[in-house]
Formats: structure tokens, C-alpha cells, sequence
């Protein structure tokens, strides 16, 4: 068992990939539920699962594997352990789980157990649903009168997107299974695509995640083809009608899935998904990640971008004078953006060393736009871009005047701090970028 802190927004170990993150929230405990990439693979391949936890969504607790593919006897074994959810009810957990029959078929299993750390067993050993055409990526929930609802599909599937009820004993279902209303509805689901053999197919990819907030049911998922997105459609009836409300996120990183949910824990929400930015990933080795956020006063969710851009305004030195700007994602590796902020030379920027700018500094302003601060000839200069990593798109440069510009110099002055980073060309004393907000 190790102990992982979180890093940026991605919950990472050199040891093990985590795709697909399940969150459930119980007590003073947030469990992750998640598949299992092999490294280096070019495929999903996927032998079993794993569990994560925190107490604090700083200081995680990475449990390691904690069921296989082994617990499902009917199922082929070693391989296609994908994408599950688990809930807890009456003081038991239930794991519903994407498996493959032996031979052939996508069936949704299901095990249980008296903690997310097992031992996990089959209840019925056979599957509770399926086979199946793309029957995969169960969600599961219990609605506020008792009754519990699996959801599971992948648009491989005709329809796409599957549900039916639970029993009771959580290990049955209850009613027989439908297709999820209005998939072909451009306003239950987004705008329709289509196929390479050009028929219209719905904008729901995979991955359903359904929840209850107040009197609305909720339907997360994966949309709009490969890439995936994350996107969400509301109801007032479990049976719906749907209507799409829109993209929360566009694709991961380095993944063409997405594949995640959100969940309330301790008054908060997050937003679960993975990408392929942990080392040695990709879009076969992919990592859980969260992102916080706040629905809007009428329950709709916001936008949302990935994770922070720490970036930094280099003085360099050496061949290369002039302003760079370096950028990492995610505590990766540091990256160029630019050599050199071009169109300096009116502002006291030339080519030589002796012309390098001075104390170069970087700031964030709550609009989102990035504002570049240097010296040179004496005076304060200023540039701004609507991202670090454009390269050269950084706009008019000009004296720093009075008013706002000025405000913002000296707060991000007040940020401090410098780092001094050398790399195979040059060395570069970088200034700092702190998010704060313009005045």
C-alpha cells in the first residue's frame, strides 16, 4: 500500500495506471473505484481492478488491486477487466463491472463485499446483464424512494445507451431492460454524428454516470465521437425525457477517452475523468484525475478547463537574448512555449545579450488572459496573450502607463520568487506566475 499526495489534478503513481475512476463518497472517506492499464500497452489491456482513498482530496491512499477478473468464473480471464462502479447500500458494497463471456460477449457482473478493500465475491455466477452488443460501463443508483437503477453502453450498441431497475437485493433486476429515450434527439443529446458509412449515429459515445440533485436526475458521459468529451443531459423522471445540457469537458490530454463522474463529498463537488499525462502514458495507460467545481444557480455545470498552467517569463541568457516563456502541465516536465516572445525590438529587446530583458515577470488575470512584464530602457514594459503557449501571439508591447496596468505590475511583483532553470542551449532565470485576480 502506498501513500500518494496529490499532484496538480492527476492521481499518479510510476507503480500503476488508473483509468476509468469510479468515486464514491462514504462518511469522512472518498473511494475511487478504477480499471488497471498495463504499461506500454497499445490496447485495453486491462487484467483487474483497484481502489484509491482520501480522507482530505490531498493525501491519497493508492490500495493497489483489489479484485481480478478471477472472481467472475464464467468470464474470460486475464484480460477485459474495464470500466465499473460500485455503491453502497444497507451496509454492503456492490461492484457492478465491464467482462467479457467466456467466448465471447460484453455482460455487466456484478460482486459484492463488506468493504471496497474485499474480499470480493460473485452472488449469482452467471452475469447479471448480457451478453450483450457493446454492453459495457455500468453506473449505478439509488434514488431517494428505494428503488436502484444500473445504466450501462457504448454507441457501438443499437441503441446505445441501456437501462433497467434493480431489485432489492441489488443482484437482480427488478424490470425488464429499455433503451434510454431520445438517443437520435439533437435536444435530449447533442447534435447527432455520423458514421464512415455516413448514417447519423446519437452524440452519446459511452460511459454513462447518473446521480439526483434536488428533484433532477443527471446523466454524465462521453460524447461527440474520438476524442472523446464529457458532456450531461437533465431529466425530472429517472425514465426521462433528457435534455442535453451541454459540454462540461473537451478531450483529455494525451487520451481519446474520458471516462469518468462526479461526486458531493464534504459539501464540495468534483468532477472525475482520466488522461495520459502520468509518465510512460497515453491513450492505452491512462490516470484518474479530478477537477473541483460549482454548479450554477439553476443547476446547470459550468465549463470547465483542465488543469492549471503553471508557467514562467524567462530572462535568458547566452545566444538567445530576449523573453522566453516556459510552461508544465501537471508537475511534468518544463517545456519551451517559446525561445522568444517576438516583436520586442521597439520595446528595448534585441538580439544580443547585452539587450536582454530584465526581471521578466508573468501574471494571470481572472478573464484568463496572461499579461508579460519586463524592464528594459528604463522603463516598465507590458504585452499580453490569451495563453502562454501561443507562440509569439503576445499582442502590442508598450510602456507600463498608470491605472490598471500598473496594479497588476506590482502584484505580480509582490508574487516573488525566482527559479533558475539550464537546459543543452541556455540558462534561463524564470519568474514565477501566480493566479490571482486582475484588480
Amino acid at each position: 500500500m502506498t501513500t500518494l499526495p496529490i499532484v496538480f489534478a492527476a492521481l499518479v503513481t510510476a507503480k500503476s495506471f488508473t483509468p476509468d475512476p469510479a468515486p464514491v463518497a462514504d462518511g469522512e472517506t472518498l473511494w475511487v473505484f478504477t480499471g488497471h492499464d498495463m504499461p506500454k500497452s497499445n490496447w485495453f489491456n486491462m487484467p483487474d481492478w483497484q481502489v484509491l482513498s482520501t480522507k482530505n482530496m490531498v493525501d491519497w491512499t493508492h490500495h493497489g488491486v483489489v479484485m481480478g477478473t478471477d472472481v467472475f468464473k464464467w468470464a474470460h480471464q486475464g484480460d477485459r477487466a474495464w470500466a465499473s462502479q460500485a455503491v453502497k447500500r444497507n451496509g454492503r458494497w456492490y461492484w457492478y463491472v465491464a467482462v467479457m463471456k467466456e467466448g465471447g460477449g460484453d455482460c455487466i457482473g456484478v460482486a459484492t463485499a463488506a468493504s471496497p478493500l474485499g474480499p470480493w465475491r460473485d452472488p449469482i455466477g452467471k452475469p447479471l446483464a448480457g451478453p450483450g452488443q457493446a454492453w459495457i460501463d455500468p453506473t449505478v443508483f439509488v434514488d431517494g424512494d428505494g428503488s436502484a437503477w444500473l445504466f450501462w453502453g457504448n454507441c457501438g450498441g443499437t441503441p446505445a445507451c441501456w437501462y433497467a431497475e434493480l431489485g432489492k437485493d441489488m443482484v437482480s433486476l427488478k424490470s425488464e431492460i429499455e433503451p434510454v429515450p431520445g438517443l437520435m434527439d439533437e435536444k435530449a443529446f447533442g447534435p447527432t454524428l455520423k458514421r464512415k458509412d455516413g448514417t447519423p449515429r446519437t452524440n452519446f459515445e459511452e460511459a454513462p454516470w447518473v446521480y439526483k440533485r434536488g428533484n433532477t436526475y443527471y446523466l454524465e458521459y462521453a460524447a461527440g465521437g474520438i476524442p472523446e468529451r464529457w458532456a450531461y443531459s437533465t431529466a425530472k423522471s429517472i425514465h426521462g425525457p433528457w435534455t442535453y445540457g451541454g459540454e462540461i469537458l473537451s478531450p483529455p490530454e494525451r487520451s481519446f477517452t474520458i471516462h469518468g463522474g462526479s461526486v458531493e463529498f464534504k459539501g464540495r463537488n468534483y468532477l472525475f475523468y482520466h488522461n495520459g499525462m502520468a509518465p510512460g502514458g497515453g491513450g492505452f495507460c491512462r490516470s484518474a484525475c479530478f477537477k473541483e467545481f460549482k454548479y450554477n444557480p439553476d443547476g446547470s455545470i459550468p465549463r470547465l478547463e483542465f488543469d492549471d498552467i503553471e508557467a514562467k517569463a524567462c530572462e535568458t541568457a547566452g545566444e538567445n537574448g530576449g523573453l522566453g516563456i516556459m510552461v508544465r502541465r501537471n508537475r511534468g516536465e518544463w517545456k519551451h512555449a517559446t525561445r522568444r516572445v517576438r516583436g520586442l525590438a521597439k520595446a528595448g529587446v534585441g538580439d544580443g545579450p547585452e539587450d536582454n530583458a530584465k526581471e521578466p515577470l508573468l501574471y494571470h488575470a481572472e478573464d484568463g488572459t496572461w499579461h508579460l512584464f519586463w524592464k528594459a530602457r528604463g522603463k516598465d514594459w507590458h504585452a499580453a496573450s490569451r495563453g502562454p503557449d501561443t507562440l509569439g501571439d503576445w499582442g502590442r508591447q508598450r510602456p507600463v502607463g498608470a491605472g490598471e496596468e500598473r496594479a497588476m505590475l506590482e502584484k505580480a511583483r509582490a508574487a516573488g520568487g525566482t527559479w533558475t532553470l539550464t537546459d543543452k542551449q541556455f540558462r534561463s532565470v524564470c519568474k514565477p506566475e501566480r493566479l490571482t485576480s486582475a484588480p
